[in-house]
């Protein structure tokens, strides 16, 4: 007997030992690889968020939605529920319930399988932050050991807090907060005692007891709960049954799709802008950063500008949508009653099996039929009972009906800034932002922009001081050749106009024109310019984006919305260059600067000063010449007027070959905007007469009116070096007594005007030739005929029908053209060129006889007034000045005075600009 008691003895010494030391081991392992003092420090994952310039949240990113509280935000129903439900001794235990380990021990022996636990709420949250969820007794000893870690460092209402900052919900929501936002819409202070106890039962298992997956589950867990806090004497049982009654009596979660989650219904007041801002800050930080780390990113966007955009762009997007809709279907209709017919008999008589045709109609016509019978009825069923695998059959079939080119979606991009300060105030890059739809075309598309590209050819144009406003150019047939390739420039309608302005030639956006100055300036000075505003330098990137080509005239570079709206901004800021800025400062979760962007960005212009692209005296004229766009006979003037947009601005229409792109760009001193609207494929056109100042303008108009709407009216002040001069219209010559119609033109230093019209010379009743006489004269019949012809063609690019000027009783003379095509090297310091404007040959040299036919009133040019005048336009010989008249003087004027509006009508803008 003691022999058998000396061997047991020895036997559980011996299994103490062994025990001893594996637990010793098991220990001092757990005790080397996991050191909770990293809860001191510790950082959960939690979202980055965007801001507006003015504080306003924009949207936020992450992988894992969690909004951190603090306990004293906890509601006490929720505690008690949390409690009751999983862990009803927390407050007494120190991380370990003993008596519920034995227990789950003997039960999972039992049944040979862990079928319960014994998980304390330390225990759980020692399991999310170091062990996982693998169901092994190694793991829940360690567990074990590691919630005595914690409960000996921390207090209970600390671990509560972490515990629920830290516990999955469901649905992408990590922490009590995002759960409350996510399930009820409110912050977790203000959830009701039924909403605690059934949020307080869903860690269990978060996906099986959703209340939007699964309502009656959730329903019994949380009776579940309710129960228990009951029992526990939590709350009595008449608040118990109200409010569980009161729950699901408004229960609405169900109509959400079970599909649902935080990522899906997350605020993103601006997707495009917030997508251009990540695809920066992934640069900048790292994709973990921003995801994880809860930057606070304050941006350059202004929400209301950014739902002005939004707004205006969609409804512009809506109505081209129908129009588009409209000439599809009528196209169709006649294609297939009129062509498809008899292509499928041609096909079968002659056996051609490249003419398929007789497919494709069936292809259209059961495609029709699934979308008018049974696509719609079941979408409708799906939405309604969940059908998750239905609705990507739907989708699918969707797509493949949008796919065979039954209806091509129009879409656009908009974006503002401000040439001051650079801020990128709005951006919209399309229709919508979601799955199949993310192309920001507000930054990332580039087409061509058309008469768009115009002002950057006449801003060389008037800085090179080979041309000026007011020279005269003949709008006429013309042909050039790149290479072994000759190209003949056409204006929209095919009409010409003779003798033109160049002013009038820009609001009126005349090709012709246009292609002529490119011919005499050189395309390699027009890339020169066009580049340099556009902030385009790499000389790689010039040489692939600005083909030498003559047809660079009419605007066959290609450039984004924001491209285009940074070479405004330069017009809008005086000549000087513009940075836009879409991320001004970023700040860490606690509220510590990481960077600041914007005050590198003022430092490093301040330390190399602002650099001036174009001299400001071009820039005045070209602003005042872009000006004209809006007003009365200008491209943009209607939709201006039509939506009340009346402050003082500047812009260009765009419109490309077949109406495929449409554009306008436009600024005023605080704002510029570009809006461009196509399709995505470049192939399709957005309809006849579908023009730029029809489609894009009126988007632009209402953006602006509203965005400045609570802003005075404002206009740059003219610098010195800039003088205003009056000319006569007809010739952009000095006018005489003789000239009916006079202007005030802006010209720069040195290339003042010093030659006399002519052209009026004897005036309306004393015309010593008449070109006239050879033509016959019009009569009102022929001017309605005229009219007729010109609405059944094509109209111009930028104009509707009834913004064009028809010839008035006579016809137009056809003036011979003095033109010199050479191209030049440089644009630096011209004079300008006065054989270049092309006079009529009965005019163009005036004899030493015919000059003293001309009344004497229009001779003289005063010694005082000519010295105001630049040096180099100042000298007329002593003999020459002798035979002058002294009554003419040259007008001339330094001061504020505003050009008069060169439009056609009665109305005149005669506006004084600020002092």
């Amino acid at each position: 007997m003691k022999k058998l008691e000396l061997i047991l003895i020895f036997i559980l010494l011996f299994l103490s030992i062994v025990l001893g030391i594996g637990m010793g081991v098991l220990i001092s392992s757990f005790e080397n690889t996991t050191d909770i003092s990293s809860l001191e420090d510790f950082r959960p994952e939690i979202p980055s968020k965007i801001y507006d310039r003015n504080g306003i949240l924009i949207s936020e990113i992450f992988t894992v939605k969690r909004e951190p509280v603090t306990f004293e935000k906890l509601p006490k129903n929720l505690i008690n529920a949390l409690l009751a439900i999983e862990d009803d001794q927390f407050y007494s235990h120190r991380g370990i319930n003993i008596k519920r380990v034995f227990g789950a021990f003997i039960a999972n022996v039992k049944s040979k399988r862990i079928t319960q636990g014994a998980s304390t709420i330390t225990m759980q949250l020692s399991r999310t932050l170091f062990t996982g969820r693998e169901k092994t007794y190694t793991r829940k000893i360690k567990e074990a050991w590691l919630s005595l870690k914690i409960e000996k460092k921390y207090s209970k209402n600390e671990i509560l807090t972490l515990y629920f900052n830290q516990i999955y919900f469901g649905h992408g929501a990590y922490g009590i907060e995002a759960a409350s936002q996510f399930y009820f819409y409110k912050h977790v202070q203000d959830l009701t005692l039924a909403e605690c106890a059934l949020l307080a039962g869903l860690p269990q298992s978060p996906n099986r007891l959703s209340p939007i997956k699964n309502p009656l589950l959730a329903r019994h867990r949380q009776e579940r709960v309710l129960e228990s806090m009951v029992k526990h004497k939590m709350i009595p049982p008449n608040d118990a049954y109200d409010s569980f009654q009161d729950f699901w009596i408004n229960f609405r979660l169900q109509m959400r799709s079970p599909s649902q989650s935080v990522y899906k219904l997350t605020e993103n007041r601006a997707p495009h802008f917030v997508e251009y801002v990540r695809q920066k800050l992934e640069r900048l930080y790292g994709s973990k950063r921003i995801y994880t780390d809860g930057l606070k990113v304050y941006t350059s966007l202004d929400l209301y500008q950014q739902g002005l955009a939004e707004q205006y762009l969609i409804e512009g997007l809506e109505r081209q949508n129908e129009i588009h809709k409209n000439i599809t279907k009528i196209v169709k209709e006649n294609l297939d009653k009129k062509i498809l017919d008899s292509l499928d008999m041609l096909s079968l008589i002659y056996n051609l099996e490249t003419l398929d045709i007789g497919a494709h109609k069936d292809e259209e016509r059961i495609l029709t039929y699934l979308g008018d019978n049974i696509l719609a009825p079941l979408d409708m069923l799906s939405s309604l009972f969940s059908a998750d695998q239905v609705n990507r059959i739907l989708q699918r079939s969707f797509s493949i009906k949008k796919s065979t080119g039954d209806f091509q979606t129009v879409e656009g991009g908009i974006i503002a800034l401000e040439p001051k300060t650079g801020y990128i105030t709005a951006m919209v890059g399309g229709s919508s932002f979601s799955e199949d739809n993310q192309i920001n075309r507000a930054v990332q598309i580039r087409r061509q922009t058309g008469s768009g590209f115009k002002p950057y050819i006449y801003t060389a144009a008037i800085d090179t001081k080979i041309f000026t406003p007011a020279t005269i150019i003949v709008d006429s047939p013309v042909i050039f050749f790149d290479g072994e390739k000759q190209w003949i420039p056409d204006n929209y309608g095919g009409s010409y106009r003779g003798k033109v302005r160049l002013r009038e030639a820009l609001r009126r956006s005349i090709n012709v024109i246009t292609a002529k100055i490119v011919d005499r300036l050189g395309v390699d000075v027009i890339i020169k310019y066009a580049s340099g505003i556009l902030g385009i330098t790499d000389p790689e990137k010039i040489r692939e984006r600005f083909p030498k080509v003559h047809s660079i005239a009419l605007g066959v570079v290609e450039l984004s919305p924001y491209e285009q709206a940074k070479g405004f901004a330069t017009f809008a800021n005086k000549g000087k260059e513009v940075t836009p800025i879409s991320i001004l400062y970023v700040l860490d979760r606690d509220g510590n600067l990481i960077d600041n962007f914007e005050a590198e960005l003022r430092k490093d212009q301040m330390s190399r000063g602002e650099k001036q692209i174009i001299s400001e005296q071009t820039n005045y004229i070209i602003i005042d010449m872009l000006r004209d766009v809006l007003r009365p006979g200008g491209t943009g003037y209607r939709a201006a007027q039509q939506n009340e947009f009346d402050k003082s601005a500047a812009g260009k229409t765009g419109t490309t070959q077949n109406w495929k792109d449409a554009w306008f760009t436009g600024f005023t001193p605080d704002l510029v905007a570009s809006v461009w609207i196509g399709f995505d494929r470049n192939s399709i056109s957005l309809g006849r007469g579908q023009a730029g100042g029809v489609v894009a303008a009126p988007i632009w108009a209402k953006f602006m009116r509203d965005a400045l709407k609570d802003m005075p009216s404002t206009w740059f002040s003219r610098p010195r070096g800039v003088y205003a001069v009056k000319i006569c219209r007809i010739s952009g010559l000095l006018p005489t007594e003789m000239c009916d119609d006079i202007m005030t033109e802006l010209f720069l230093e040195g290339t003042l005007p010093t030659e006399y019209c002519y052209d009026c010379k004897g005036g309306k009743e004393d015309k010593s030739f008449n070109i006239d006489i050879f033509n016959r004269k019009k009569s009102s019949s022929d001017r309605f005929l005229n009219k007729k012809i010109e609405k059944d063609n094509l109209f111009d690019f930028e104009l509707n029908i009834e913004e064009y000027e028809f010839p008035g009783d006579t016809t137009t003379p056809i003036f011979p053209e003095d033109y010199n095509s050479e191209d030049i090297d440089s644009g630096e310091n011209r004079e300008p060129s006065l054989e270049y404007s092309p006079e009529d040959l009965e005019t163009a040299e005036i004899s030493e006889e015919t000059f003293n036919e001309i009344e004497p009133e229009t001779a003289e040019i005063s010694e005082e007034t000519f010295n105001e005048i630049e040096p180099e336009t100042a000298e007329i010989s002593e003999e020459t000045s002798n035979e002058i008249e002294p009554k003419l003087k040259i007008i001339i004027d330094e001061k504020e005075v505003p050009v008069e509006n060169t439009a056609p009508d009665e109305t005149q803008y005669i506006e004084s600009p600020p002092e």
